[in-house]
Parts: C-alpha cells; structure tokens; sequence
C-alpha cells in the first residue's frame, strides 16, 4: 500500500533528458557570467598558445630530420663528384659555392637545435604551467558560480516551503535529489579536477626547476 503521507511532487516534463537539460540550462547561465566567461577565454587563450608550441616543435623535429639528412647526403657525395670532375683539365663544379652550401644546410641544423633547445626547456614546460594554472582558476571560478547559483535557487525553494509551511506546517525538502544538488555535484567535481590541474602545475614547475639547476651545475 502507497505511503500517502509522503508526497513527492514532480513535473510532468522532467524526464530523464528533461532533467538534464534543466541541469545544462542552469549551467549555461553560470558560463555567461562575466569572470567566468573571463576565465574561460583566458584559459582557451593559453591552450591555444601551448597549441602552437607544440605544433613548432613537431615541424621543428621534422625540419631538423630533413636538414640532418641534407648535410649527410652532401658529405657523402661532395668527395666522388669532386673527384670525378677534378679528373678532368677544366674542372667545372663551384666549389665555392658547393662550399656555402653546405655551411648553410649545418648553419640551419645549429639554428634548428638551438630554437629546440630553448622550446623544450624553457617555453613549452612554462607554457604547460600557464596552462594547467589558469585551467585550475577557470575551474575554481565556475565552481564558485555554480554554488552560488545553488545557493540562489535553495533560496527561492525555500521562501516556495515557508509559503507551503504556512498551509501544511513543518516540511522537509531534499534539495540534493533537484537541480541545486544536481549544480553543487557539478561543482564539487570542478574543484576536485581543478586540485588535478594545480598538481600538474606544480610537478611540471619542479620538473623544469630540476632539470634547470642540473644544468647550471654541469656548465659549471
């Protein structure tokens, strides 16, 4: 036999997906606030950058392979074609110029290594920081704003409940089963990823700090 002391009141559109698209509507107005749009767009400003960088370095790699390659095949061939054409009276090939060649194919292979160098050790591991802090702030912020929309709606249900309360007397309301509980999950989940990117932060900032004072030690 049904309870009919307990009353639990659901409209007739919240079904699964109505719930989740309630869940989504009132997230989305959280994104529209002005310091979470802010953080947003400062941490998709950052991604886009560390982006790049990586893109640098996997055409830098590609450019180095070619380069190295280039310089091999001209070691390699420059002594039999020299001699070959040095067997005759009137040699024909520029030495000079075959000579500035191949200075600049191993002038660009230093360039190459030296921008690598400075991409893997000092500009990608900082922009890896940036990135893994400013997605902690981004994170935090929207946290903050969905409890706070959680707050506001607990706030109205409640005013909703003392109105109730003046027919029925004492109610009690579990907010945690409705959107404010489905809005304080969100968040709780947000500041725990956001504790994950903090974490990165910092092991990639030691990391880089490691290998840097290693450094400085051996040139000394």
């Amino acid at each position: 036999m049904q309870n009919e002391s307990f009353l639990r009141v659901v409209p007739e559109d919240l079904t699964n997906e109505g719930y989740r698209a309630k869940v989504d509507a009132a997230m989305a107005e959280v994104y529209e606030r002005a310091e979470v749009k802010s953080a947003t767009g400062e941490a998709a400003r950052l991604s886009a950058s560390r982006e790049r960088l990586l893109l640098a370095r996997k055409n830098l790699y590609a450019r180095q392979h070619e380069v190295a390659k280039a310089v091999r095949l001209v070691r390699e061939n420059a002594a039999p074609v020299l001699i070959h054409d040095f067997g005759d009276h009137s040699p024909q090939i520029d030495t000079a110029r075959l000579v500035e060649s191949s200075l600049a194919l191993q002038e660009e292979e230093r360039l190459l290594a030296v921008a690598i160098q400075r991409l893997l050790e000092e500009e990608l591991p900082w922009a890896t920081i940036e990135h893994h802090r400013m997605e902690a702030e981004r994170l935090a912020l929207t946290a903050s704003a969905l409890e706070k929309a959680a707050e506001d709606r607990a706030q109205k249900l409640a005013q909703m409940v003392a109105q109730a309360a003046d027919f029925e007397g004492e109610i009690a309301v579990d907010t945690s089963s409705g959107l404010s509980g489905a809005l304080l999950k969100e968040a709780e989940q947000m500041r725990a990823q956001g504790q994950a990117e903090l974490r990165s932060a910092e092991e990639e900032e030691q990391r880089w700090r490691t290998i840097r004072q290693a450094r400085t030690q051996t040139k000394e």
